[in-house]
């Protein structure tokens, strides 16, 4: 596999991680304050 695609994939997955653990987060504070 070509670097380039492996530097996309990598920001890619990177991208989405950061999204999921926000989205995680806020969940997570939601929930505290909805308690």
């Amino acid at each position: 596999m070509p670097i380039h695609w492996q530097k996309a994939w990598r920001l890619g997955y990177e991208a989405v991680a950061y999204l999921a653990g926000s989205e995680g987060l806020q969940l997570r504070l939601g929930d505290g304050s909805a308690g």
